[in-house]
């Protein structure tokens, strides 16, 4: 027997160990090639796993009826999975996916920001009212209610001022007409009681309607007064004429006023008619000297053309 030293003996067992692992290895790798088994695989960390049963090999179970059952249990189990997927998700959904309808607010719940929002963002619609067209018909009519509108309303303001003076100033003279009227009436019915009884007076002069009257009246009575002799009918001639004279101021400024509303309403309603006249460059009128060839005399020709 040869001898061999410690560490070789070592050696050789360790060799003789590594031989018989791989040998082991090599084994199950070709058993595992021959009936078809795939290796397990290592997944990486974080991936999933799904748990189905796994599928039967028909090389290795064709011929067998147990192989052939659970085979067909797999098939099964499989179509079920198809069914239940496809009740889950309908397919006319996948090919027609279809927007979900919004459904209408309650009026009933205040709305929130969103809606605000929503509210704020649709288009409005702006409807612009047509413009009242021009009439004559109101240019009198307004001319009628108020003078010197009816211009207004024909844009021809300046003849606003003119409309209300016509009217304004026979009114402001019967205004005053009228008061110079009514105080000479009252100095005269005042003195007239001094008449005697005969005459339809009372014989005596009332001081305190005296007092009243207007401070002219009394002066001219007066005046009449310290003259003397008939001095109270002297005095009722004149101030019956000063009331006539202002009663029929009075009277002639109401006909005035009337004259010149009058005018105001005419002037609106004739340029209320005027006002869509044409009066554009196509139409001329011109004066100008011609030569009168038969009569052999100058003279004046009034040319209307239309162009």
């Amino acid at each position: 027997m040869q001898y061999f030293p410690p560490f070789s003996a070592l050696l050789v067992v360790g060799v003789i160990i590594t031989s018989f692992f791989c040998t082991n290895l090599a084994n199950g790798q070709t058993k595992d090639t021959a009936t078809g088994s795939p290796r397990p695989q290592t997944l990486p960390a974080g991936s999933s796993v799904s748990h189905q049963p796994p599928r039967p090999d028909l090389k290795t179970t064709i011929g067998s009826d147990s192989s052939m059952a659970a085979l067909k249990s797999a098939d099964l189990n499989r179509q079920d999975r198809g069914q239940a997927h496809k009740q889950l998700i309908p397919s006319d959904t996948v090919k027609n996916p279809v927007t979900p309808a919004v459904a209408a607010p309650d009026s009933s719940v205040q709305p929130g920001a969103d809606s605000i929002l929503q509210n704020a963002l649709m288009p409005v619609s702006i409807h612009e009212e047509p413009k009242k067209q021009h009439t004559p018909q109101g240019a009198t009519l307004r001319s009628l209610v108020l003078p010197g509108w009816g211009q207004a309303y024909n844009h021809e303001y300046w003849k606003v001022p003119l409309a209300v003076a016509a009217v304004g100033i026979p009114i402001y003279l019967f205004i005053d007409n009228n008061k110079e009227y009514k105080s000479a009436r009252f100095a005269y019915n005042t003195v007239f009681e001094e008449m005697p009884n005969v005459s339809g007076g009372k014989g005596k002069l009332d001081p305190a309607k005296f007092a009243k009257m207007d401070p002219k009246f009394q002066e001219a009575y007066n005046t009449y007064k310290g003259v003397g002799g008939n001095y109270v009918t002297n005095f009722l001639s004149t101030v019956q004429n000063y009331r006539n004279t202002f009663r029929q101021y009075r009277d002639y400024s109401i006909v005035a006023a009337l004259l010149g509303w009058g005018l105001n309403i005419a002037d609106a309603t004739v340029f209320g008619h005027l006002r869509g006249f044409d009066v554009g460059p196509d139409l001329s009128m011109k004066i100008r000297p011609v030569y009168l060839q038969y009569a052999r005399i100058p003279g004046v020709g009034l040319t209307i053309s239309l162009r």
